[in-house]
């Protein structure tokens, strides 16, 4: 995690599946920058020393990395050269903002300024938690506007009885998964509250009711934009626009896809998405919005299904902590009773605020 309440832009990058170890690692001497580069994290932004500064220039200019973002990095070193204590003030997420504001496509931007938002807001409550003043993390959380949202009482009370950063995990998982579904709500409202109304949002993702499978609704929604009855009829569409050296698509990933088992790869979509262009004539059937509305669509359905599946493998242990003699499990942290209706009322809640803004 990055700060109180953020992942770091390496697990985001997964998430996103831009993941950067097996990016660097593909290149040469990239396993050992790699390992360079986690050694930076693990000082939480505090230092950095000449070696690695110039170890990092090198592998990039090896690496093939773009001049002007190569004159960026160079700067931003050179500032922290002058004011070391950059580092620490600027941020992980405003670094990387400043580095790649441009460069990056629409819902990844919204994301970095929504987390270098809270980075900015949560610096004392981060000092806390990493000094051990666990009391003093729990008060700074519920005074600080831009972070109380984000917790729930049972949460700062745990918090404010916590030993260890270990322990503090647990209301830190509260603040970081609500977090979440705020900024998918503001990738929601920004891109596509204006776009057709027929491309799906993220409240129809969660579907009415039950388990969420933003996977299988998503391809739900992908077969009616272009007129496919059956898996069947999607598959054919599909892999006659597959490129040559790509696997086709087979029926037994498509079954897979459309029960939630499993979500697909952005590769498999970009397959798929050759069937969503013979359809876009479909005026009457198919959103006719340009292709980042489509991007837009998956990027949240993907990002939702993961946090879907992440939070139900924490909820798995019935009881974590005891508080004042009662046992709590996972979800009493969230003041919920199932992860499904939680990200439900979550999502509805942010974007019925970001609809009132």
């Amino acid at each position: 995690m990055s700060g109180a309440i953020l992942f770091d832009s390496f697990a985001t990058a997964k998430l996103n599946e831009r993941p950067y170890r097996d990016t660097f690692e593909q290149m040469p001497g990239g396993a050992a920058y790699v390992k360079r580069l986690e050694r930076l994290q693990r000082r939480n932004l505090q230092s950095l020393d000449t070696k690695v500064e110039g170890d990092m220039m090198e592998f990039f200019r090896r690496a093939g990395m773009e001049a002007e973002l190569l004159a960026r990095l160079e700067d931003l070193f050179e500032r922290v050269r002058k004011d070391p204590s950059q580092l620490e003030q600027l941020g992980h997420w405003t670094m990387q903002l400043q580095m790649t504001h441009d460069l990056i496509r629409a819902p990844a931007l919204i994301e970095a300024r929504h987390n270098a938002a809270i980075e900015a807001s949560s610096k004392h409550l981060d000092r806390c938690l990493y000094d051990g003043d666990f009391p003093g993390a729990a008060s700074t959380w519920a005074a600080q506007p831009e972070l109380k949202c984000f917790v729930t009482p049972l949460g700062l009370k745990w918090l404010n009885r916590c030993e260890s950063l270990e322990e503090a995990l647990l209301t830190r998982m509260v603040g970081l998964f609500d977090a979440q579904i705020c900024m998918l709500a503001k990738v929601d409202a920004e891109l596509l509250a204006n776009a057709d109304p027929r491309f799906l949002r993220l409240n129809d993702m969660l579907g009415p009711g039950g388990v969420v499978h933003s996977g299988a609704i998503y391809l739900r929604w992908v077969m009616s934009c272009v007129k496919a009855q059956t898996l069947a009829e999607l598959l054919e569409l599909a892999n006659k626009g597959t490129k040559a050296g790509m696997d086709p698509l087979d029926i037994t990933t498509l079954k897979r896809w459309s029960c939630g088992q499993s979500f697909p790869s952005e590769a498999k979509v970009i397959q798929l998405s050759s069937a969503l262009r013979q359809a876009l004539a479909a005026k009457e059937t198919c959103p006719t919005g340009h292709e980042e509305d489509h991007y837009t669509v998956f990027w949240l359905a993907r990002r939702l299904d993961r946090q879907a599946r992440m939070m139900k493998w924490l909820a798995r242990p019935k009881e974590l902590f005891i508080l004042e003699g009662t046992r709590y499990g996972f979800l009493d942290l969230f003041e919920a009773t199932s992860v499904d209706d939680w990200l439900r009322s979550r999502a509805k809640h942010w974007s019925g605020l970001l609809a009132q803004a």
